[in-house]
């Protein structure tokens, strides 16, 4: 039976992806901490421009956290295909499978990961608007 395109490499492929991913949550938590520390209040002019401020990459964060499962369940349907495909060699379904099932638990850690971290900040900057709103005369009764 002729092997699937990319058969050994898919395992492969999605990991790097969801690493990629992983690395560019933890980019953007490293990003906005250190921005949360150095910013000052009085360097922006009006709410729309630091509410624009305060969200920069949170969009990272959130495409990451919806994307990832998918990335992790697209891994998954390979390794299930590869497990069929090679339905006459038991030990090579089991593998198969059990690469399906890796892909799928690092597409939902990182998307976990991604959405907590991404909550986080989107509750933080919610005060800091406020605060915002209160150190120039904004809040509406």
């Amino acid at each position: 039976m002729p092997n699937l395109l990319l058969e050994n490499e898919i395992d492969f492929i999605v990991f790097i992806i969801l690493g990629v991913m992983n690395a560019l949550c933890i980019a953007v938590l490293i990003e906005r901490i250190v921005f949360y520390c150095v910013f000052k209040y009085e360097n922006y002019k009006s709410l729309e421009e630091f509410e624009i401020g305060i969200s920069k990459n949170l969009i990272i964060l959130s495409i990451i956290a919806q994307n990832a499962p998918y990335i992790g369940l697209l891994g998954t349907v390979f390794g299930i295909m590869m497990g069929f495909n090679n339905i006459d060699d038991t030990g090579k379904i089991i593998s198969a499978l059990s690469g399906a099932l890796k892909a799928t638990a690092g597409g939902l850690i990182v998307a976990i990961l991604a959405l907590v971290i991404f909550n986080i900040f989107d509750r933080y900057n919610a005060k800091l608007i406020v605060k915002y709103k209160k150190l120039n005369n904004l809040v509406t009764k």
